[in-house]
């Protein structure tokens, strides 16, 4: 064999050894920073999920025994009295720590890839996000605990976050408080899917998505910001009238009130949304001829029956 073949033989073999590395290589990074990281988060969830299950079990027994005085029309026209803010006080104070953990792992949650691999981790934060976290399994289960000490029910403590964060403390991230739970559901089931469809817009852009995709996504994205925009109009203009005895008090606590942990104060009025999870089963996103949908967990009443059973 001439010097020449020779040379050729061993360049292709070099070529083809360069491409396996490339391609074995390539796998790699994808199942280290993208598969192996999405199928660990599924596992948290679902160990998450069945916890959430469980607390939530215990937050709507504590409704039934300790169900709410109060209309949630009429909280304009509460009284609350110094004893119910003592037992309010302690409640908020043992949540600052799970509340401060949740929101830690939202704003950990903001940061990550783009383009296919944020697409790919993207569909398991809609699960988690629509569902079920260690985070606010965690909250879910302080809950349950610090409510029965104070012999208090989700609604009613729920009631109280309306009145004293939202309309006496006007806290920037109450402002949920001014809309009803089935609405905060509408709400965050919105933001994900907003969230979900700007992914998939700039995937498809980078494989060449047709002019009618891209259109089709555009107007969907419009419609959701929109929607958004409308519930937090609604939220900005909402009731927040106060019984001038429930303002004696308040005022008379203002100090204390206003030194009760602030960060993660969003995740509490998720707390009766979650009475409302049968609403969040499934999420669907579409355009044009094709949709996604994505079944989040904790949202099954069989598997809430088979663990009542364990």
């Amino acid at each position: 064999m001439s010097s020449d073949k020779r040379g050729c033989w061993v360049a292709c073999g070099v070529g083809c050894l360069l491409f396996l590395v490339l391609v074995v290589g390539g796998c790699t990074v994808l199942y280290l920073k993208v598969l192996k990281p999405t199928a660990d988060a599924a596992q948290r969830i679902e160990e998450a999920a069945k916890r959430q299950r469980a607390a939530q079990r215990e937050l709507e027994a504590l409704d039934e025994q300790h169900p709410s005085p109060w209309a949630d029309d009429a909280l304009g026209a509460v009284e609350i009295t110094p004893e119910l803010v003592d037992r309010y006080v302690v409640v908020r104070a043992e949540l600052g720590p799970p509340m401060a953990a949740f929101a830690q792992s939202e704003t950990e949650g903001e940061d990550g890839p783009s383009g296919l691999f944020g697409f790919i981790k993207s569909m398991g934060s809609v699960i988690q996000e629509t569902g079920a976290s260690p985070e606010r399994a965690a909250l879910a289960e302080q809950a349950a605990r610090s409510l029965g000490d104070q012999q208090l029910g989700p609604a009613h403590f729920d009631q109280l976050l309306r009145v004293v964060e939202h309309r006496f403390l006007d806290h920037p991230e109450a402002w949920l408080g001014a809309l009803s739970p089935t609405e905060r559901v509408e709400q965050r089931l919105t933001e994900t899917q907003l969230g979900l469809i700007e992914e998939l817009k700039g995937v498809a852009e980078s494989f060449g998505s047709s002019p009618d995709e891209t259109r089709d996504m555009e107007e969907q994205i419009e419609k959701l910001e929109t929607r958004l925009a409308e519930i937090r109009d609604k939220a900005a203009t909402a009731d927040r009238a106060m019984s001038p005895a429930t303002v004696q008090v308040l005022e008379s606590r203002r100090s204390e009130l206003e030194g009760l942990p602030g960060q993660g104060l969003e995740a509490l009025f998720a707390l009766r949304t979650w009475d409302h999870r049968r609403q969040e089963q499934n999420l669907k996103v579409d355009w044009g001829s094709t949709e996604v949908e994505i079944t989040g967990p904790g949202s099954g009443e069989a598997e809430d029956a088979a663990e009542q059973q364990e």
